[in-house]
């Protein structure tokens, strides 16, 4: 009788490991995704607004949205790709300030956050020169911006109801920001504001649960039936 040759376990390995490679490439890949964000509390601001009717709290509370969102859960893409829009009705619905100096305004956004960029609706009346053509970006640690980090200067063309999207050149982690304001030498306003939340891994799908599972099982049946 001849002896069995005893069969070497090493030539299964690949067959698994080209297995494992091609069915993770055809899974779904884990998505990202950015979150529009309320901008919080004001905490301090020098540009003094034109009335109690156009206070900076009319443009941070959606009432001039077209479409409302939930702060820190709808996604900020998925947002914007509807074009929300903002109503051309000032009183009530947008911040104005009393004079054309540039001024700036602190926001508290509540705990540590960090944020990729930011979206402003311009100022309704276009034509009279009102609203926001320049806006600097600050981050800070605490609440009196004794140390500051600069996010970028970012220009705003004079176009009302439509939202201008800007993207920081790096991610800030941040509880407290402050916008430096300019326009055109006439009065400055803006109808709405919102911060992007940087984008947060979504939990994986239970697919890859069950395939994890699927090849620890298949793994270890091949080692004993090799053993």
């Amino acid at each position: 009788m001849g002896n069995k040759k005893a069969t070497s376990p090493r030539g299964s390995w690949p067959s698994v490991a080209a297995l494992m490679a091609t069915v993770f490439l055809l899974l779904p890949t884990q998505a990202l995704s950015s979150f529009i964000l309320n901008p919080g509390n004001v905490i301090s601001s020098t540009i003094p607004p034109h009335s109690g009717s156009y206070t900076s709290s009319f443009a941070l509370d959606q009432s001039g949205l077209s479409v409302g969102y939930t702060s820190g859960v709808t996604d900020f893409d998925t947002y914007f790709a509807g074009n929300p829009a903002h109503t051309l009705s000032g009183v009530n619905t947008h911040f104005l300030s009393s004079s054309s100096a540039p001024g700036t305004i602190d926001f508290d956004l509540g705990a540590v956050t960090a944020l990729d960029g930011f979206a402003l609706w311009n100022w309704h009346n276009s034509n009279g020169g009102v609203g926001v053509t320049s806006v600097s970006v600050f981050s800070s640690n605490d609440a009196a911006f004794t140390s500051t980090t600069s996010l970028g200067t970012f220009g705003f063309s004079l176009v009302p109801t439509t939202a201008q999207l800007v993207e920081f050149s790096s991610q800030a982690s941040t509880q407290y920001v402050r916008l430096s304001l300019s326009g055109n030498g006439n009065l400055i306003g803006f109808g709405e504001l919102a911060f992007e939340q940087a984008e947060a891994n979504i939990p994986a799908p239970p697919i890859y649960w069950l395939f994890g599972a699927g090849i620890f099982g298949l793994v270890s049946t091949i080692k004993r039936k090799k053993s």
